[in-house]
């Protein structure tokens, strides 16, 4: 579990320390905090729930020209978050983004992840960033009184011969993930 800055009780400043172990959760659910970069065996996700892909869009200027190849305007506002290094590019931040620039050592992006999951009210989208990761945008499982979507994500297993090699492997994320969302 990861908080969000929508949450009602918990830290409502970026970043958010994880959830208190007072909580009463099953032992196979793990909190962490926002943001936060974590590996599962050979799968580095990277998670952010502040909505840096709506602060973005109101700030980015983008022009294309004759010779540019067509890049989608998401998959370009994720980059922006890999290219940079950082879940929160943007400097001043929004209007009401709640950035706690003193404690801003956890939102420096140690290594590029193969998945990058950044919840936003802009539409939901699975799209592959920089020929390597895949960024996701879940939506918002509510909006207001209505149902919102949510993303199931399946990363299939390395063929059993790219396991034997695990010095000069590639991960090929983008080619084994399947990433569905679904509407409430």
């Amino acid at each position: 579990m990861v908080p969000s800055l929508l949450d009602a009780n918990h830290h409502f400043v970026f970043p958010q320390a994880p959830f208190g172990v007072d909580r009463q959760l099953p032992k196979d659910v793990l909190c962490y905090p926002n943001p936060v970069t974590f590996s599962i065996n050979e799968l580095t996700v990277g998670i952010s729930t502040n909505d840096i892909l709506m602060h973005l869009s109101r700030e980015e200027v983008s022009r294309r020209g004759p010779n540019d190849i067509a890049v989608d305007r998401m998959a370009r506002l994720a980059e922006h978050v890999l290219q940079q290094r950082h879940y929160y590019p943007l400097f001043p931040p929004a209007i009401g983004a709640q950035i706690d620039y003193c404690s801003s050592a956890p939102l420096c992006l140690p290594i590029t992840p193969d998945l990058l999951i950044l919840p936003s009210d802009l539409k939901c989208f699975a799209k592959q960033a920089l020929t390597s990761t895949v960024c996701i945008n879940p939506g918002r499982l509510t909006r207001k009184r209505a149902g919102g979507t949510y993303a199931k994500v399946v990363v299939y297993p390395l063929p059993r011969s790219a396991d034997a090699d695990t010095q000069d492997r590639t991960h090929d994320v983008a080619e084994r993930t399947r990433v569905e969302i679904y509407r409430i």
